[in-house]
């Protein structure tokens, strides 16, 4: 076949980047693959967004005698304007009505911190 592929070995750490064959990529990067072909001559290019796995924490506890969700999702990736405080939404459900879930909003805490929080009232 004509096919050819490769492995592009990447890490995370910040800093210099160094000479041994690993690119030094910060998660949310944009990456450019760039491959000229000689015949025809032509130029192809393929983009990858660098990602990380973000984490989601809930804790339960009672406002006003009223029991509350508090939820927590930290991802950088969903920090896609860091000049600006983002949302997103979460799906939350129960044993008893797992076939419908609430939604609940999620505001980041501040611009660029990629830590959303909100609560919904259960």
């Amino acid at each position: 076949s004509n096919v050819f592929s490769g492995v592009l070995r990447t890490s995370a750490e910040v800093g210099e980047q160094s000479r041994d064959g690993i690119l030094n990529v910060l998660p949310g990067t944009r990456v450019t693959l760039t491959y000229n072909d000689e015949i025809p001559r032509v130029t192809q290019k393929a983009f990858v967004r660098m990602a990380i796995v973000g984490t989601v924490h809930a804790v339960a506890r009672l406002i006003h005698d009223t029991p509350t969700l508090d939820v927590t999702v930290s991802d950088i990736d969903m920090n896609r304007n860091s000049s600006l405080r983002e949302a997103l939404i979460v799906s939350a459900s129960n044993s008893r009505n797992p076939d419908a879930p609430a939604r609940v909003s999620l505001v980041e805490s501040g611009p660029a911190s990629g830590i959303f929080e909100g609560a919904i009232s259960l």
